[in-house]
């Protein structure tokens, strides 16, 4: 018996949904997230700088529209 083919449909983004921009920042302006769980030892930071050298900074920092980090301490610690 043969399998019925999936119709496959994109889910249209709502007017309430947020789109992502990416801007560039001074990394003066970027706040550290004093609630942020996530400790970094020197050797993870020297690996995220290591990468960072090899590969480029491929990985933005996501922050709040105030500067606050959301994600990427670790590559911040490194620059």
């Amino acid at each position: 018996m043969a399998k019925a083919a999936r119709k496959r449909t994109r889910k249209q983004a709502s007017k309430s949904e947020r789109r992502l921009e990416l801007d560039t920042w001074d990394i003066a302006l970027l706040k550290e997230d004093p609630l942020n769980a996530k400790l970094h030892t020197d050797f993870q930071i020297s690996t995220v700088a290591k990468s960072i050298e090899e590969f480029g900074f491929n990985d933005p920092i996501g922050v709040r529209p105030d500067g606050q980090i959301v994600e990427g301490h670790g590559r911040r610690l490194e620059l």
